[in-house]
């Protein structure tokens, strides 16, 4: 599956799912990305498998669960937005080849 045809799944299957109706704003999606990542983050601090499954409805669970959950609402976004996700993937990635060693210095 391509970057693109993720999108267009992901996008069709929430407008199926009526997670567009209403509409949401921009910054309610960024934040339910940022949800996603702070679910990964409780799932670290909990020291959970990276990869469960619940015991009672078999739902997978675990960092990499709520890390692909960020994946499928940016998608999610960009298809929303009709955006070209593996564009921008590729210039960003382009970009990132002329930056110097951490960026210069950062730290983090």
């Amino acid at each position: 599956m391509t970057l693109n045809e993720l999108v267009e799944k992901a996008h069709r299957r929430a407008v199926e799912s009526g997670w567009w109706n209403p509409g949401k704003t921009d910054v309610e999606c960024h934040m339910l990305m940022v949800t996603e990542i702070a679910e990964a983050t409780e799932c670290v601090r909990n020291h959970e498998s990276y990869l469960h499954y619940s015991k009672v409805s078999g739902k997978p669970e675990g960092e990499s669960v709520e890390l692909a959950d960020v994946i499928i609402r940016i998608a999610d976004y960009f298809g929303y937005k009709g955006w070209n996700l593996e564009h921008v993937v590729k210039e960003k990635m382009a970009y990132n080849q002329t930056r110097p060693h951490r960026h210069g210095g950062k730290k983090l």
